[in-house]
């Protein structure tokens, strides 16, 4: 029996906008968290300062002017999400993007990601940046490069872990905000 491909049309991308879906970002980030540390080995609450409280209250951190975040579902059902940081030197940060394993290869990713870099371009940032992991993460880079992201290697990532590297990917029509260290985060 052969697959038959899904388009990205199958895949709807929302704003997180009142309780419910809310509800469901935070359930789709604690997912990501324990699928994490089940597959990579990796406690985000042990490896990242203050990522218990940003789950506890994402509104805090992804809801304007400081960011948005992203809910992407199949058939109505959240299957991944997506943050947008936005930081004061003009840049923003992609975070929490996440794929739960059976929706992979629903194209998610590429929708998620095409969302936040509308936002970001929406915010007039000069360019999106993040931080992920070799190794485990290689789908998630092949991803980042299909967007236009390029390893960084003029900052090292914040967390100590030799596997993480930092990706950015400047935004059309922005200044030079693409490719100067960062700061303000």
């Amino acid at each position: 029996m052969s697959s038959i491909p899904i388009s990205p049309a199958a895949v709807t991308v929302t704003v997180a906008d009142g309780p419910v879906a809310w509800s469901a970002a935070t359930a789709l980030v604690r997912d990501f968290a324990a699928w994490l540390a089940e597959a990579g080995g990796v406690d985000l609450r042990a490896a990242q300062a203050g990522f218990a409280e940003e789950v506890a209250d994402l509104r805090r951190t992804y809801t304007p002017p400081r960011g948005r975040f992203f809910l992407a579902a199949h058939d109505g059902v959240p299957v991944g999400c997506g943050g947008l940081r936005v930081h004061s030197d003009g840049r923003g940060e992609l975070k929490r993007l996440y794929v739960r394993p059976g929706a992979r290869g629903l194209r998610a990713g590429d929708a998620l990601v095409t969302a936040i870099l509308d936002a970001a371009s929406g915010y007039g940032l000069g360019a999106v940046w993040l931080e992920t992991g070799r190794g485990l993460m290689e789908p998630a880079i092949a991803l980042y490069r299909r967007h236009g992201f390029a390893v960084e290697a003029t900052r090292s990532p914040t967390l100590e872990d030799p596997r993480l590297i930092t990706m950015v990917r400047p935004l059309p029509g922005a200044g030079s905000g693409g490719l100067t260290a960062l700061s303000g985060r």
